[in-house]
């Protein structure tokens, strides 16, 4: 007597033509998709307890149950041969809980196209339920319940009944309100960092290193712009004497801000009060340790511009750009002579200068100092 094959699969037109690929022996069946799931009237889902999931044979399909249990009683062979996805996995899972089918007797195919050949070589390659893809529906399954289950009444109360809350967007905008109250309780800590551009002797290119310790080893905060303008300053000294106490000739060129344009001319001079009073500390230190500086920032400049002037990298309102670099070409000439010692224009500028105040003595109206006689 030939056996009875029994194909179990979730559509009905899927199992009808199978039914024809496969011959008199197999009887071809569908599962209409989920035959167990969660219930509907409470949660389902046991928390306490490793949140267990607790199944139960859905409402109205219990006629579909019974012909499938007594349909695989008259079979030498059941194949599970649901959809080849975690849902079909599962559906394949909950068969063989619904049919006691022993696991040495499990066989599950799938059939990645429903054609003559296709079908007929994976029947004869079946294999076990596969259980990651079987717990990966599973997890999904119970998450969807615990969120859905607990948020969605607070969505009929807040917005509209018959809304679900999905398990991705309910915690995607629950991670954007923690996100959006970390930004609106957050208090800034003022912080500053003193960073040195080194070029080391003998080596090729430039590194940036970051001030982080004392020198007895200790971690380094800078909570405000007085500390930093301390430190800055007990930096400058002692590079200044290390210098000069090897011999080497210290040189201060204070380099000038980039060009202007009359927009940002309203609002800069009261930004720059810093950079003025660090000039001007700079320029004191110089003139009470012997060292020369060269090139200026001149506020008279920036004071001393117009709406209708345009800066072309070449003119400054007339007036300005040799004030922006007034050392330099003197400093090249005092490199050059031997006469790099003698100090040029040291002394300190504690507000906006008048740009049609007449030149001091012994200094050019483009900014360059002139050698006196004695």
């Amino acid at each position: 007597m030939a056996k009875k094959h029994l194909v179990i699969v979730e559509s009905p037109a899927k199992a009808k033509t199978i039914g024809k690929y496969l011959g008199r022996s197999y009887t071809v069946k569908a599962s209409m998709g989920h035959l167990r799931d969660l219930p509907k009237s409470k949660l389902g889902v046991d928390i306490e307890h490793d949140f267990e999931p607790v199944y139960q044979p859905i409402r109205g399909k219990e006629e579909l149950i019974s012909e499938l249990k007594k349909a695989a009683k008259s079979s030498d062979t059941v194949y599970l041969a649901t959809d080849p996805d975690r849902e079909g996995e599962a559906i394949s899972w909950h068969l063989k809980y619904l049919l006691n089918i022993p696991d040495n007797e499990t066989y599950r195919v799938t059939f990645n196209e429903i054609t003559r050949n296709v079908v007929q070589e994976s029947i004869q390659h079946p294999r076990p339920i596969d259980q990651n893809l079987v717990d990966a529906q599973q997890a999904r399954r119970v998450l969807d319940r615990i969120v859905g289950y607990q948020l969605s009444p607070l969505l009929w109360k807040k917005v509209r009944r018959g809304l679900s809350a999905g398990r991705v967007q309910s915690v995607a905008v629950r991670l954007i309100r923690d996100r959006e109250l970390e930004i609106e309780n957050f208090k800034p800590d003022e912080y500053w960092n003193i960073d040195a551009l080194l070029n080391p002797q003998g080596e090729k290119g430039e590194f940036t290193a970051r001030l982080a310790a004392t020198a007895d080893g200790k971690k380094l905060t800078v909570t405000n712009k007085q500390q930093a303008d301390g430190i800055l300053a007990a930096l400058f000294d002692s590079f200044v004497r290390y210098a000069q106490s090897q011999g080497t000739t210290v040189i201060l060129v204070l380099s000038p801000w980039h060009p202007y344009l009359y927009g940002y001319l309203l609002t800069e001079p009261e930004n720059h009060k810093g950079f003025f009073q660090v000039e001007n500390w700079l320029r004191q230190y110089c003139a009470d340790n012997n060292v020369p500086i060269y090139g200026s920032y001149d506020p008279a400049c920036i004071e001393g511009l117009q709406e209708t002037d345009f800066f072309d990298g070449l003119h400054c309102g007339g007036t300005g750009i040799a004030r922006f670099f007034p050392g330099i070409p003197q400093a090249l000439s005092d490199l050059q002579n031997g006469t790099l010692a003698n100090p040029l224009d040291v002394h300190p500028r504690t507000s906006l200068e008048d740009p049609n105040a007449q030149p001091a003595e012994g200094e050019t109206p483009d900014g360059e100092v002139t050698q006196q006689e004695g």
